[in-house]
């Protein structure tokens, strides 16, 4: 099965007539194994029973127990109709909690649901849904992200029929209040009567910060109905706010009645700017109503503009399909380590689907899940990625006819990149490649061989990452990058700062002066990549990085943590 094998199968017993409907890993306990949450929806009276979260804890090795009667120091955590979660650190204590989607019953009269929220506490989940808004809504989709920069994560709840979207505004301590000002005008005029002014909809959005200016941007995404809102852009004032922002359309498929599931950040040219990946499937009549599974790309231009390169990129058919079949979410994830986004595709219908990246930002399906799946049948799975046993590569779970086969697990079985022998023992001398050290939390970056070969055979401690970028040789922007040794911390700083690095030199007496590590360039030119820098407050250390959806990742997973300093200069790529 390509490079995952089958670890073992998780019994499950989920609760009566329920079925899995989503999964997300995180650490929910904070004991540095990654865990998975379970969303079940009672499948036959679509939420009018309740049913439960289930919480399966990681040993770090690969086994799971379920731990849901233990985990929720509230009680059981009873949800209705929840098909979507964000894992996040919602109250900045550097511990993973869920946001639960809750549309309520899905079925008319369509009267709305709860969303609920679940915080770390004391090793437990505790249920804090009293400190969200409260109000029974359509709630179908939600992103995560901090999008008046003050350290902590905020939610844009995206709900149907004539609920809309709501921003809602954490106060650091993941108690959130609704911001409708910080939002533009997102009416229209009533289209059933014409006569007055309805709110417009949206299934799903993004928070990215597509223009790199250091704010988070907003995408809302479209769907087939009356008052539904186009697929658009709107940019951050650079004060936090949309309310005066103006909608940009973002380019159509052509699917009929297109509807959005997801949006995810992705870097498919290394251009430094964030390109995108939507789920799309159809509206229309109930024979193609999400019968369509298609994930458009779109390659970002700059200055809000995104030209859609799906032909190039991923061809796929656009033609609904006999089956309901459509991807609920999108997961990039580098899965074989190679530097380059890979996604999964999650259809609870039809199964999952990975593409591996070409490396050109191209990609090939190589993987399609459950084994052996029958094309013609529905098989009622999702899946979710983690490192579950600590090797650091990206690893799957999976749920079984809806979880009353229990999960199955699979364990990455590549080594990663943990050596030149990995390379095939040819070292790229244009290369600077990238360690992480597993003691300090951080990464170190070389272009050295030698030096290279001495961490990979002496230093267990530091896991190969591989080539992160390419030295800058000719050019005439050309800069010096300083590399400086904090002998209290045991890691490394790098800057283009001359100002900065003399100042190091001349104040900060624990930090040992490595001279010049590699050139990089001052101003950004074709064929570069923004190499942006990020602060631990907690740590006193920093962390680099040229890939701009590793970037966006860390802005939005460990907002509380890492202080984003912005675009330290720019590299080869």
């Amino acid at each position: 099965m390509s490079f995952f094998q089958k670890h073992l199968n998780l019994s499950s017993k989920p609760y009566l007539g329920a079925s899995a409907d989503q999964l997300k890993a995180g650490d929910f306990n904070n004991d540095g194994h990654t865990d998975f949450v379970v969303a079940q929806i009672h499948s036959e009276s679509l939420g009018s029973t309740p049913a439960q979260l289930q919480v399966f804890m990681g040993d770090g090795k690969g086994g799971f127990s379920d731990q849901t009667d233990t985990m929720f120091a509230s009680g059981l955590p009873w949800i209705n109709y929840v098909a979507r979660m964000i894992v996040a650190d919602f109250n900045g204590d550097n511990v993973d909690d869920i946001f639960a989607i809750d549309n309520g019953i899905d079925k008319p009269p369509f009267t709305g649901g709860q969303n609920k929220l679940f915080l770390s506490s004391g090793g437990k989940l505790l249920d804090a849904t009293h400190n969200l808004p409260q109000g029974m809504k359509n709630n179908h989709g939600a992103s995560a992200g901090d999008i008046d920069n003050d350290g902590d994560l905020d939610i844009l709840v995206n709900a149907l029929m004539n609920d809309g979207n709501d921003l809602q505004i954490n106060d650091g301590n993941g108690v959130f209040r609704s911001a409708g000002y910080l939002l533009p005008d997102l009416t229209m005029v009533n289209p059933w009567s014409g006569v007055g002014r309805v709110v417009k909809t949206n299934t799903w959005s993004g928070l990215i910060d597509v223009n790199n200016d250091g704010w988070l941007d907003m995408i809302l995404g479209g769907w087939d109905n009356g008052n539904a809102g186009k697929t658009e852009l709107y940019l951050n004032d650079g004060k936090g706010s949309f309310a005066h922002s103006t909608a940009i359309p973002l380019p159509p498929t052509g699917i009929p009645g297109e509807s959005i599931m997801d949006i995810k950040s992705i870097d498919l040219n290394g251009d430094a700017l964030p390109d995108l990946a939507l789920s799309i499937t159809s509206g229309g009549s109930a024979d193609v109503f999400y019968h369509t599974p298609y994930m458009q790309l779109l390659v970002n231009k700059g200055d809000g503009v995104f030209v859609d390169e799906t032909a190039l990129r991923y061809a796929q058919s656009t033609a609904p399909q006999p089956l309901t079949m459509w991807y609920k979410s999108l997961e990039i994830i580098d899965l074989n380590r190679d530097g380059y986004p890979d996604i999964l595709m999650d259809d609870q219908n039809m199964g999952s689907t990975i593409l591996l990246n070409d490396g050109k930002g191209r990609f090939a399906k190589v993987l399609e899940l459950p084994e052996g799946r029958d094309p013609n049948m529905y098989v009622y799975s999702v899946v979710a990625a983690g490192d579950f046993n600590g090797d650091t590569m990206p690893d799957l779970v999976l749920s079984i006819y809806g979880g009353y086969g229990g999960f199955d697990v699979y364990l990455n079985q590549l080594s990663g990149p943990s050596g030149l022998g990995k390379l095939n023992g040819k070292y790229d001398d244009s290369a600077m490649y990238r360690f992480y050290n597993k003691v300090t939390g951080t990464h170190f970056y070389s272009g050295s061989k030698q030096e290279v070969e001495s961490v990979l055979l002496s230093m267990p401690d530091f896991s190969f990452d591989g080539p992160a970028f390419k030295k800058s040789t000719v050019a005439d922007d050309l800069v010096d990058v300083f590399r400086f040794y904090n002998t209290q911390t045991g890691t490394h700083l790098y800057t283009a700062n001359r100002a900065e690095a003399d100042n190091i030199r001349a104040t900060l007496p624990v930090y040992d002066d490595e001279g010049v590590a590699y050139r990089a360039h001052a101003e950004q030119s074709e064929g570069t990549a923004a190499l942006y820098r990020f602060f631990n407050t907690e740590s006193g250390t920093h962390f680099y990085t040229a890939n701009a959806a590793e970037m966006e990742s860390v802005k939005i997973q460990l907002a509380g943590t890492m202080s984003f300093e912005g675009i330290a200069y720019y590299v080869d790529i």
